[in-house]
């Protein structure tokens, strides 16, 4: 299990997207392409803020990743998913075309580019995510084992149909955190805490090192790294500031 665990994790970084091998000088607003493809084309920015989050999902329901490896968090412990393949079903709401064109979009970069296959829930499935359309996008992070048979939900409301998005929240369940939360933060980037929005300090909060980290350094172009101007009072101002010369 453990190696299959170590080829799963290495496999799931999305080429470009999700890996990086060295900082480009250019990189002073290093995801602002990548995070504008993640808004949708009828939302501003400023409505995107107000939505549910990962973060605000975890903290009301108390649930966060946890290896037993330097964690001090007190949540829930997540696992892999068995096999690399992870069931999925719908809520009893019905998603438009729009969405399933965007989700299996989505669905297509896993399938094409790693090891993982998210695949119809089967009834013989005790471990699934159920997709609902609730306020806002956010994810479990990890497969959670006291859902078992339950099935624990992913958020992808109206605001969440953009591929992008999907993939954000399809990768926090496959157990990958915000990259701008390692506990090695500090060493790439500054926070401007006076631009943040005080009742969004928390999706920045620095988590301890966790076995995921081993699987790279970080990475600014993650599609799990917050914007430059993410949750900003002004948005003429960054509230992430990566330590890079031009």
């Amino acid at each position: 299990m453990k190696k299959f665990y170590n080829i799963f994790i290495l496999s799931l970084f999305l080429p470009k997207l999700l890996l990086t091998t060295k900082v480009d000088p250019d990189l002073i607003s290093f995801n602002a392409k990548l995070w504008s493809k993640l808004l949708s084309d009828q939302r501003s920015e400023t409505e995107y803020d107000d939505i549910n989050t990962d973060d605000d999902i975890r903290k009301r329901k108390k649930v966060e990743f946890s290896n037993g490896i330097d964690s001090n968090f007190d949540g829930e412990e997540s696992v892999p998913w068995p096999n690399g393949e992870i069931p999925y079903t719908f809520d009893n709401i019905k998603f438009d075309q729009t969405f399933l064109m965007e989700f299996y979009s989505a669905l297509k970069e896993f399938h094409t580019k790693t090891c993982v296959k998210f695949r119809p829930k089967r009834g013989s499935d005790r471990y699934f995510i159920k997709i609902i359309k609730d306020e806002g996008c956010w994810s479990y992070v990890g497969l959670q084992p006291e859902l078992i048979d339950i099935g624990q939900e992913i958020s992808l409301g109206d605001e969440c149909w953009k591929k992008g998005i999907i993939i954000h929240e399809l990768t926090h369940v496959l157990g990958f955190f915000h990259e701008h939360s390692r506990f090695d933060r500090d060493l790439y980037i500054n926070l401007n805490h006076q631009n943040i929005q005080k009742n969004r300090i928390r999706q920045f909060d620095k988590r301890p090192k966790e076995k995921v980290d081993e699987f790279g350094t970080y990475d600014f172009l993650s599609i799990l790294h917050y914007e430059s101007t993410a949750f900003a009072i002004d948005k003429r101002h960054p509230t992430i500031i990566p330590k890079i010369q031009k």
